[in-house]
């Protein structure tokens, strides 16, 4: 059974007028119930802003995050 998904999210800053940071660009992961997951990766590479965004504690520019397959909230 499918606990957690997310699907699509990103997240851009954008630094001055012409440069784009793209924290999270299109990311898609699925959870299951009883499973162990880790994300790992180089410092400043989007881990942060895909905690927050998959506990609903920031926001995304785009995506969406399911709970046993419904949106929270």
């Amino acid at each position: 059974m499918m606990l957690f998904e997310t699907r699509a999210l990103c997240k851009y800053y954008h630094a001055g007028s012409r440069t784009e940071v793209r924290a999270l660009d299109d990311v898609s992961l699925s959870i299951e119930r009883g499973s162990l997951t880790v994300v790992s990766g180089p410092v400043r590479f989007g881990q942060d802003n895909l905690a927050r965004a998959a506990g609903s504690i920031g926001t995304t520019d785009a995506g969406a995050n399911l709970l046993r397959g419904r949106e929270p909230g």
